[in-house]
C-alpha cells in the first residue's frame, strides 16, 4: 500500500515553476553570476510556464534539465547569453597567476639558455686564446732554444763572434716574449683605478707622422696617407697611450684591411682621427664585439694573423678613460675606425 502511494504521488506531482524561477535567481545572486538568462517549462510539446520570454531568442546558448524528479514528460530549459566575459573575470586572478607563473618559467628559460650560450663563447673565445697564445708564445721560445742549441752544438771553439750572435738573438727573443707577458699583464689594470695617465698637452700631428713614417716602412707593400689640418690646436693626452691607441688601430688596419690606409684628423670642439681601410672584414653583427677582451672575429682554426685580441679593447679603454670615445663604421669595402678625444 505505501509503495503504491509513493508511485501515485510520484506521477501526479506538479512543477512549481515560478518556485523554481525564484530559486535560481537567488542562487545566481548567491554566487554573484550577473547574466541574461531565461527559463522554459514544457509539459509534453507545450510551454506550461516561461521566465524572460521575450529576450529567448536573443540567447545563444541553452541547456536542458535532465533531472529524474521532474514529472513524466515535462522539462525545463535554460537559455542564457554569451558567459565567457563572467568566465573570464571570476577567472582572473587565477589567469593573472598563470600568466605570471608562465613568464617566469619563460625568463628563467630564456636566462638559463642567454647563460649556456654565454659560457659557450666564453669556452670558444678561451681556447682561441689559448690557441694564439700558444701560436705567439712558441715562436720566440723556440728561436731562442735554437740559439742556445747553436752556441752548445755549432759553437765548439767558442768563437765569441758566433756566441754574440746567437746570444743577440736568444735576447731578441726573450725581450719580445717579455713584451707579450707584459702587454697580458696590463690589461688586468685597465678597468681599475691602477692605471693613471700622465696627460700632457701635445701636438698630434707630429705624432701620426712618426707612426705613419714607421708603418711606411715595416709594410713598404702598403698604401698608407695622412690627411691632416696645417695647424692644429694642443689636445690634453697621455703622449704613451695616445701613440699606442693609434699604433694599435693602424697596426689592425694593415693586418687586417687591405691594400690601404688613410689617417685623417678633423679638429672642432673635439678632435677626431679616423683610420680608414679599404679592407671591410667586419661584418654588422660583429662590430659590438671586436672591443671585447680576448675576442677575436672566428676565423675556425686559422692563425694567419697573430694576437691576442687585446688590442681594440685596450684601444676602446684608453679613449674612454680620456673621457673620449671610440667608433667603428664598417661596409663590405671599407673599414673606419673613428677616435674622439676632448679639446684642451
Amino acid at each position: 500500500m505505501l509503495t503504491n502511494q509513493i508511485i501515485i504521488s510520484i506521477t501526479r506531482d506538479s512543477l512549481d515553476f515560478d518556485k523554481i524561477s525564484t530559486l535560481v535567481k537567488e542562487e545566481l545572486d548567491r554566487r554573484e553570476i550577473t547574466i541574461n538568462y531565461g527559463l522554459l517549462h514544457y509539459e509534453r510539446d507545450t510551454i506550461a510556464g516561461s521566465f524572460n520570454y521575450p529576450a529567448l531568442t536573443e540567447m545563444p546558448f541553452s541547456t536542458v534539465s535532465k533531472s529524474t524528479f521532474l514529472p513524466r514528460g515535462q522539462k525545463l530549459e535554460m537559455y542564457f547569453e554569451n558567459t565567457a566575459l563572467t568566465v573570464l573575470k571570476r577567472g582572473m586572478i587565477d589567469i593573472l597567476l598563470s600568466v605570471i607563473f608562465l613568464l617566469i618559467i619563460a625568463g628563467a628559460f630564456y636566462y638559463l639558455y642567454q647563460t649556456i650560450k654565454n659560457q659557450k663563447e666564453i669556452a670558444e673565445i678561451k681556447e682561441d686564446l689559448i690557441g694564439n697564445i700558444t701560436h705567439e708564445f712558441k715562436t720566440p721560445i723556440a728561436t731562442s732554444l735554437s740559439a742556445i742549441e747553436g752556441i752548445e752544438q755549432f759553437n765548439p771553439e767558442n768563437n765569441p763572434e758566433k756566441t754574440k750572435k746567437y746570444l743577440g738573438i736568444s735576447k731578441e727573443q726573450l725581450l719580445k716574449l717579455n713584451f707579450m707577458v707584459e702587454k697580458l699583464l696590463e690589461t688586468a689594470t685597465l678597468d681599475s683605478e691602477q692605471l693613471i695617465l700622465k696627460k700632457e698637452s701635445i701636438d698630434p700631428i707630429p705624432v701620426l707622422r712618426s707612426l705613419v713614417q714607421k708603418y711606411l716602412t715595416l709594410s713598404p707593400d702598403k698604401e698608407i696617407e695622412l690627411v691632416v689640418p696645417t695647424k692644429v690646436s694642443p689636445i690634453p693626452v697621455d703622449p704613451f697611450h695616445f701613440e699606442n691607441v693609434i699604433s694599435n688601430l693602424l697596426d689592425n688596419a694593415l693586418k687586417y684591411g687591405g691594400e690601404e690606409v688613410r689617417v685623417t684628423l678633423d679638429q672642432g670642439l673635439t678632435t677626431r682621427i679616423r683610420i680608414w681601410d679599404n679592407g671591410g672584414n667586419i661584418s654588422s653583427d660583429q662590430k659590438e664585439r671586436v672591443f671585447e677582451q680576448f675576442y677575436r672575429i672566428p676565423k675556425g682554426n686559422l692563425h694567419d694573423v697573430k694576437g691576442f685580441g687585446i688590442g681594440l679593447y685596450y684601444v676602446k679603454k684608453i679613449v674612454e678613460k680620456h673621457a673620449g670615445k671610440i667608433e667603428l663604421e664598417s661596409s663590405t669595402k671599407s673599414t673606419s675606425f673613428i677616435t674622439i678625444w676632448p679639446g684642451a
